[in-house]
């Protein structure tokens, strides 16, 4: 199959076999497309103002590759999803519009340099992202039950609400930054990789909450002393071990639910965002 411009539209189920190639336009309708898990899609606008648009479901069993030119847009529409089971490579710049999501139960890969900005769309990960080059920003937010990979020379970016809620690493020596911080569910979400808002010894932004005794876990660099961010952990069982030598807080700190903090000595709160909300024991 080869799609360009032509709308591919209705409520039946479209499957593709073989080797397909989609350069531009619009499927649409109240039903969906399936790539066969020995099937391949290559995605391919190439000229100004192509852009491929999904207005229907999109599930790809198969290989699907993104080879489209600099600034030709992967729309995913409002209430729309596409649904990565198999492998889905970008091998160059990708930009994009919507509000849909991108499920990726699969593999998810950046190769090449430039970067893969999903502006809006939510990205959810339950199978592993690997961003082998280049560098990618997942801006629409996302719950997260899989695995992340930033190599070397590369950057992941996540903006939002982003959600893990089970057992996740983001490992790799490249560079990791949440710019609006993390929610941790359930489970422990290791980062292991250089974190951007962990500064030395200070966490410097975003909103960081450690639910449900799940775990944060930040391998790089050393303990936190300092923060001017938002933290908030709630949950007798629930870890934060960086922020356990916490001393001094310009940002907000909330204990609740039975988690018990002890300062690692002389603890100084202040700034206009200053709280700490005691919990089952805290002790300054």
């Amino acid at each position: 199959m080869h799609a360009t411009i032509n709308t591919i539209d209705g409520a039946g189920t479209l499957n593709l076999a073989g080797a397909s190639t989609w350069t531009d336009g619009t499927m649409a309708g109240a039903g969906q497309t399936i790539v066969d898990p020995s099937a391949t899609i290559l995605f391919n606008p190439t000229d100004v103002g192509e852009a491929v648009s999904m207005n229907r479901s999109f599930v790809n069993n198969g290989t699907a590759t993104w080879d489209g030119a600099t600034a030709r847009p992967l729309v995913i529409n409002s209430g729309i999803t596409l649904l990565n089971n198999g492998s889905f490579t970008i091998n160059n710049d990708l930009s994009s519009s919507g509000t849909g999501a991108f499920n990726n139960a699969g593999t998810f890969t950046k190769n090449g340099g430039g970067t893969a900005n999903f502006s809006q769309i939510a990205f959810n990960n339950s199978g592993t992202a690997d961003i082998q080059n280049g560098n990618v920003e997942f801006g629409g937010g996302g719950v997260h039950s899989g695995d992340f990979d930033v190599a070397s020379g590369s950057t992941l970016t996540l903006r939002g609400n982003h959600v893990f809620t089970g057992t996740s690493n983001v490992t790799g020596a490249g560079t990791f930054s949440s710019v609006d911080g993390l929610e941790i569910q359930a489970g422990t979400v290791t980062v292991a990789s250089t974190f951007t808002e962990f500064s030395s010894t200070s966490l410097t932004v975003g909103t960081w909450r450690v639910m449900n005794n799940s775990t944060l876990n930040i391998t790089s660099g050393s303990n936190i002393t300092a923060s001017s961010a938002n933290v908030v952990i709630d949950g007798a069982g629930s870890s934060f071990a960086r922020i356990d030598s916490l001393v001094a807080n310009s940002g907000s700190f909330e204990i609740s639910g039975g988690y018990d903090f002890t300062a690692a000595g002389a603890f100084s709160n202040s700034g206009d965002r200053k709280s700490v909300v005691s919990g089952k024991g805290v002790n300054l």
